[in-house]
């Protein structure tokens, strides 16, 4: 996968500097358990470029640090047009009671759109993410 995400970041013109995936899936409880998505970016899930990290400074937060370090890079005159989003990219964020972002959100499900919405490449995202975890296990 690794060398997956450098191809894609690569093949871009210019090269991408913040590759994310297009696509935040949310499983409640187990890794395994996606029940829907998320609308918007996935600012943890893909790679940063070096490039990212000799041209900004940023300090170490406990919450919204993705979010925090896209901001900049989009605020940034010389990487702003170097973001990018990959379908092939899988996110799959585990919420918990003990999650750093619990507090912010009314319940679980805040949020959560139906697999089915995003079409046949969502509704395969648990299959995909069960074979991966087998693969590693």
């Amino acid at each position: 996968r690794l060398s997956a995400n450098l191809r894609a970041m690569r093949s871009r013109r210019p090269p991408a500097a913040f590759l994310s995936a297009s696509r935040k899936y949310i499983a409640i409880g187990a890794i395994d358990n996606i029940v829907g998505f998320e609308l918007g970016r996935c600012y943890g899930a893909g790679m940063v470029a070096a490039d990212v990290t000799d041209a900004l400074r940023w300090p170490s937060q406990d919450c919204f640090e993705d979010h925090s370090l896209y901001e900049a890079v989009v605020s940034h005159a010389e990487l702003r047009s170097r973001v990018a989003e990959a379908d092939e990219l899988l996110y799959v964020h585990r919420r918990h009671a003990s999650n750093v972002t619990a507090p912010h959100r009314k319940d679980m499900w805040q949020g959560v759109l139906p697999l089915q919405l995003a079409g046949p490449s969502a509704t395969a995202a648990p299959e995909r993410v069960r074979a991966m975890l087998q693969r590693h296990a």
